[in-house]
């Protein structure tokens, strides 16, 4: 399963190519042709006592092992026309050989795998190459119909094993005490923080040395599974797997110690798809190492935990009702209202309405945008929202921020955000998801497009606060010394403009701001309080913002059993 060629070859730009290929359903058989690192020839390397070549930094991470003492002369002239790690020829062409009759592919995918030397990932060999291989290690009754299936399905499930070590990575990559931190909160809970690459200071990303099949020698696990299968077949009985690598991957502690970590992997193949399309299933785990051993327990165990304490059958909820305004250019103002079944406090000298706010703050947002890769979610959206007004603190600094990755849901207008803050019920940090809804954007009165403007406050004796329209909604928060202001207007049909809710008595705005003239950057509006705005952006931009509504959110915090 496990191409790679590092040769400086540039790939050429085509569509990727679907997975069609149907693994044999009798597993028990000897292992396709298709694959040459299934060949006895490759058994008849043996490893000694001397040590390995150098490889060059371009050079495929498969490393067979080395050839015995008597096995060197009959091999030799045959072994000394490959590369020592990838077990192929170094110059394999991309021209179709003799009697070819079927036209290949010569188009390279990379692969999304990091080289352990060098710069750059992994590239797959082109299915032409495939072919050309095949046939120079004397398969000549390979059908050529075949090679595009098998080179798709090879290099689909190497990017499957590749993001199953990411996942371990990314839990021990820091340590044993950080790994149990994260599985003690049960597997759902802590993918929430799954993709190494979108924030690239929480764990530096492995890279693969070098790998090797072994698909005759079975893991122990696996042969442990098919006794069970044999004694207890309706629960345990499968297919034994089809293959089995060992994966070598560069681990990077701080401040900079690097360790090589074994990982052993069994492909499964399983029932395919009612739509005829096949199933793999892949177990990817560390070797058994002390070490690596402890992580595979702490990983099993740390969910075992969390589903036995009942953690994982909390119903999801947060009794706030929650409103975000976002402007084009990331400001933003976010208001969470306790019980939101209870009318919104709206009078100024009401002095029990600040224990209603739940949390207020605004400011600004640093986004990365989701990637795709034909119409797949390659990497969610990551955003940092930094403070700048803040009810629970006073004097927010540059590191007073919260972050979270942005998974859209198919099929709706809702996001769900995956992060970590802190837990008001715990007071300590704790991932969380939230569930978020976009809601449309309406024009008021006789404006002929969306509006939307930003207000930062002009600090005289000490003040900070921001002001964001949004549409129909206008809604702002305001610090003057300890107290603390929250305010939010909402335009109807044949009303106009409504306060709609009130916090503290310190948040007034120009009646200016009410009326159709145009707003631009620069312009500055003072309140009847004397409280001076200035405006950041202004309606003749004429942007399209959204704002969200949260609908839910869940904390994965650890319980302990009764």
């Amino acid at each position: 399963m496990g191409w790679f060629w590092a040769d400086p070859v540039a790939p050429a730009t085509g569509a990727r190519r679907n997975m069609p290929h149907q693994m044999p359903k009798d597993m028990s058989a000897s292992p396709p042709p298709s694959c040459p690192m299934h060949k006895p020839g490759a058994d008849a390397l043996k490893p000694t006592a001397k040590p390995p070549t150098p490889t060059p930094e371009s050079a495929c991470p498969y490393t067979p092992g080395s050839p015995s003492e008597g096995a060197k002369e009959k091999t030799s002239s045959t072994l000394s026309k490959y590369n020592p790690l990838n077990f192929m020829f170094p110059d394999l062409s991309q021209e179709p050989a003799k009697d070819q009759t079927v036209a290949l592919p010569t188009e390279r995918e990379p692969s999304t795998i990091p080289k352990g030397t060098g710069d750059g990932n992994w590239e797959y060999p082109s299915p032409q190459q495939m072919y050309n291989a095949l046939l120079r290690k004397g398969y000549t009754d390979t059908d050529a119909t075949a090679i595009e299936s098998m080179v798709s399905v090879h290099n689909f499930l190497n990017e499957g094993a590749w993001a199953e070590i990411v996942e371990w990575e990314r839990r021990f990559g820091k340590g044993l005490a950080r790994g149990w931190e994260i599985c003690k909160k049960g597997e759902a809970a802590s993918m929430a923080g799954a993709d190494i690459g979108a924030n690239e200071d929480v764990v530096v990303q492995p890279k693969l040395i070098r790998f090797q099949g072994r698909p005759k020698e079975m893991t122990p696990k696996a042969a442990w599974l098919q006794l069970m299968g044999w004694a207890f077949p309706e629960k345990y009985g499968t297919e034994p797997p089809f293959d089995r690598h060992d994966w070598f991957v560069q681990r990077e502690y701080p401040p900079g110690e690097k360790k090589e970590v074994r990982y052993v992997i069994d492909y499964y193949s399983g029932p395919p798809e009612p739509t005829g399309e096949p199933v793999f299933y892949l177990d990817v785990r560390p070797a058994l190492t002390p070490t690596q051993a402890v992580e595979r327990m702490m990983r099993w165990g740390g969910d075992v935990w969390y589903r036995a304490s009942g953690a994982s059958d909390k119903p999801a909820g947060e009794n706030t009702s929650t409103l975000v305004l976002t402007s084009a250019d990331k400001h933003y103002v976010d208001v969470r209202i306790l019980n939101p079944d209870q009318p919104f406090p709206n009078d100024p000298s009401n002095s029990k309405a600040l224990s209603r706010l739940d949390w207020g703050f605004a400011g600004t947002a640093i986004s990365t945008p989701a990637q795709y890769k034909d119409g797949n979610l390659v990497k969610p959206g990551h955003t940092q929202w930094i403070h700048e007004v803040d009810n629970k603190i006073r004097d927010p600094g540059s590191d007073d921020r919260d972050e979270g990755f942005m998974y859209p849901v198919a099929g709706t207008s809702q996001v769900l955000e995956k992060g970590a803050m802190v837990n008001p019920e715990s007071g300590v940090v704790e991932d969380y998801e939230e569930l978020w809804e976009d809601l449309d954007i309406q024009k008021v009165g006789n404006e002929k497009s969306h509006v939307s403007w930003v207000l930062r406050s002009k600090s005289s004796g000490g003040e900070k606060g921001m002001v964001i329209r949004i549409g129909e909604w206008i809604q702002g928060v305001l610090r003057r010394g300890d107290e603390f202001s929250v305010g939010r207007w909402k335009w109807e049909s044949g009303k106009g403009w409504q306060r709609v809710l009130t916090i503290g008595d310190g948040l007034d705005l120009s009646k200016t701001l009410f009326g159709e003239r145009d707003i631009l950057v620069g312009d500055t509006f003072k309140a009847d309080n004397g409280l001076e705005w200035e405006s950041q952006t202004g309606r003749t931009m004429k942007v399209l913002s959204t704002h969200h509504r949260r609908l839910r959110r869940k904390f994965h915090a650890q319980h302990p059993l009764p």
